[in-house]
Formats: structure tokens, C-alpha cells, sequence
């Protein structure tokens, strides 16, 4: 996971840039950002970016190819950077972390409390 400040020659698959958004995440500035679930290029180390949300076109991308949990926590952490993009990652991380736990031992797993 990481912030990006996105250049023109993107290592982004360029399938990620054709396609349609799987959600458009709404700020609280009014500010829209696409979120993509798709392949990360392993050249990025990341399984989730987000741009800075006052760049000319932010998205946020998470690598579709993580198993449930951890793309759960990773979805959770670009989201976080969406709405507080200057947090420092450690910050973020920790945060999506707990979050993460919760819902997914409270909701998605086998046997949850709440199904």
C-alpha cells in the first residue's frame, strides 16, 4: 500500500485505465475518486495505491488478486488515504488494520456473530 503521485508513463496495466470504475468513493470535499479492484504491475510493490485526491485524476486501485482478508485491509487502508491522504502510513496502516479485524471476524468469516 502506498500513496502515488501518478505519471503519464504509469506502470498501471493499461487495462486498469481503460475500464470502468468499480465504485466511485465520494469525499467529504466533494472530491470523486474511481476505485479500481484489478492487477497491480509487481514492478509497483504494492497491493494498493491511492493518488493524492487534489491531483488532476486520483484513483485508487486495489490488486484483485488478494485473498479476502487482506484485500478487505487493504481496501480499507486506500480508502483512508483518500480521505486523509497527509496521515503518515504507519498511521493508516494500524488503523485499517483494526478496522479490518473487526469486520472481517464480526462479518465475513465462517461463523461470524453477524452473517
Amino acid at each position: 500500500m502506498q500513496r502515488l503521485k501518478k505519471e503519464k508513463n504509469s506502470n498501471l496495466s493499461l487495462d486498469m485505465n481503460m475500464k470502468e470504475p468499480d465504485y466511485i468513493v465520494h469525499r467529504f470535499d466533494n472530491i470523486e475518486m474511481p476505485l479500481f479492484f484489478g492487477h497491480i504491475s509487481k514492478s509497483l510493490r504494492a497491493e494498493g495505491l491511492c493518488e493524492d485526491p487534489h491531483s488532476d485524476d486520483p484513483e485508487i486501485w486495489v490488486e484483485n488478486r488478494l485473498g479476502k482478508r487482506r484485500k478487505l485491509n487493504v481496501l480499507i487502508e486506500e480508502i483512508c488515504h483518500a480521505f486523509f491522504f497527509d496521515e503518515p502510513e504507519y498511521k493508516v496502516r494500524k488503523f485499517s488494520a483494526e478496522l479490518g479485524k473487526i469486520i472481517y471476524n464480526r462479518f465475513v468469516k465462517q461463523g461470524a456473530i453477524e452473517q
